[in-house]
């Protein structure tokens, strides 16, 4: 497995997005001084954004705060996100927070003639056989939700494929690990999500757990 983004989604009653401004996260030290950020701010009454050159982006929309790390292949321990949120929610103006996700990508290639008997490409080739029409192969993707009592769930695979190497395909993996939070007290619900954060090697095993399941890896 290629790790190529993680992520956590912070979903709240009301969200400001000014509170997503340069000067107010380095003030509180919720960025590195070595951060630096690249191309042009976006700072709107509705919507807010910073890209930084290490490939972590912050951004503030509607309710939501999205804090998401990215990368060709990243180790565990390049994740920032977690810690920049943690810091974040430790600081800024939030009145109550609703639920929490925490997101994971990943890419699992293949060279071509190489693990065609896996049970994820059967299902693919059937699946698209199946849908064939006018000889024309439809692109597919799968969705699957796991419900239990702490949290949802939500896997989506698709083929992946690059363009400029011909050879390569394999599966992109994405999950949603979704946490509705019913707290009335603010106080409680911020040690809630943190404690959430500070766990989330626990959410990668599981997926790394699913996928291993799925694809006989």
């Amino acid at each position: 497995m290629i790790y190529i983004e993680f992520g956590v989604v912070l979903i709240a009653e009301q969200i400001d997005p000014n509170t997503v401004e340069e000067s107010f996260l380095r003030k509180h030290s919720i960025i590195k001084d070595d951060e630096v950020v690249i191309g042009t701010p976006i700072l709107t009454p509705i919507y807010s954004s910073l890209i930084f050159q290490n490939h972590l982006s912050i951004a503030g929309e509607g309710n939501r705060l999205l804090f998401i790390q990215r990368g060709d292949s990243l180790a565990t321990d390049a994740n920032r996100c977690v810690e920049v949120a943690s810091k974040f929610l430790a600081v800024a103006p939030i009145p109550r927070f609703t639920a929490a996700g925490i997101n994971f990508k990943g890419v699992i290639p293949r060279l071509e003639g190489n693990g065609n008997n896996d049970s994820t490409r059967r299902f693919f080739k059937h699946q698209a056989e199946w849908g064939k029409f006018q000889n024309i192969m439809p692109e597919l993707s799968f969705k699957a939700t796991y419900r239990d009592e702490e949290k949802n769930i939500n896997l989506n695979i698709q083929r992946a494929s690059k363009p400029a190497e011909p050879e390569f395909s394999g599966e992109l993996y994405s999950a949603n690990f979704h946490r509705d939070l019913d707290f009335t007290n603010i106080e409680q619900t911020r040690s809630h999500v943190t404690e959430l954060l500070s766990n989330w090697r626990n959410d990668l095993e599981e997926f790394d757990q699913i996928i291993t399941n799925l694809s006989d890896v």
